[in-house]
């Protein structure tokens, strides 16, 4: 009980709050992305208030408790936080065309040998005088050619153990070495390569826009006024706020 009158306080709170903004700012409200979330929190709140009164659809007051969780989402506006998710966002919409063609290369990769492997193995599948179970347990990773590209996919993501001993057990240990070298060979090299061209792109941005090298002027100018504060602060000895004459000449007569 007490939590839920604590859940319906603070719905209470951010509706009033939401409903003061718009007050101030009327449409100007809805043109600034993050205040949707704000609104979606509280109307999804809202829903979730009315829905308990109501005989609905458990499914329905699942999805209302995911869509109140958007409340934690607020603390994005933090104007630290905007800086950095700014850099990340500007980083991703200048990857696209890399990530495009990353992808590109990956897929077909992936389609030229999945569609090798699944060569191999059909031979061993169709031939009645394998065990069925074994020919079972070799279609399920490359009985077709979405099976042979998921498991190639899975080769590279996920666990590439199992999908190398299905075929090393059922169709020769010769594959095993081919398995090994393609894991090497194209799971890391050119997964490494892709990554460090998206962190090459990515130093680009931070170094070439405008709007990130000013974000960055601001924070060093920001950290250079905090420490001469501090220095000021410490030279003060009366704790008036001004430097005095005497006080000045102290320092400077300090030999340490």
């Amino acid at each position: 009980v007490a939590f839920l009158i604590i859940d319906r306080l603070f719905t209470v709170i951010f509706t009033v709050e939401l409903a003061l903004r718009f007050l101030r700012y009327k449409l100007e409200l809805f043109k600034n992305p993050l205040n949707w979330i704000d609104i979606t929190a509280v109307l999804a709140s809202l829903a979730f208030w009315i829905a308990e009164d109501y005989a609905f659809d458990p499914a329905v007051l699942r999805l209302l408790r995911v869509a109140r969780l958007m409340r934690g989402i607020r603390i994005l506006k933090s104007k630290k936080l905007q800086g950095s998710l700014s850099i990340l966002i500007k980083c991703v919409q200048a990857s696209g065309v890399t990530l495009f063609w990353s992808l590109c290369l990956l897929v077909m990769v992936q389609c030229i040998i999945g569609m090798a492997v699944g060569h191999v193995a059909h031979g061993f599948i169709v031939d009645l005088s394998n065990p069925e179970v074994q020919r079972h347990e070799l279609y399920r990773y490359y009985g077709t050619f979405m099976k042979a590209f998921i498991t190639m996919f899975e080769v590279h993501m996920a666990n590439w153990a199992t999908p190398a001993r299905v075929l090393i057990n059922n169709v020769g240990e010769l594959y095993g070495y081919l398995f090994v070298f393609y894991r090497c060979g194209i799971g890391f090299a050119l997964m490494n390569v892709i990554g460090a061209v998206f962190v090459q792109q990515a130093m680009a941005v931070q170094q070439q826009d405008q709007d990130l090298m000013i974000l960055k002027k601001q924070k060093e100018a920001e950290s250079y006024s905090v420490k001469l504060k501090a220095l000021f602060d410490s030279l003060d000895k009366d704790g008036d706020g001004t430097l005095s004459r005497d006080e000045f000449d102290a320092v400077t007569r300090d030999t340490e």
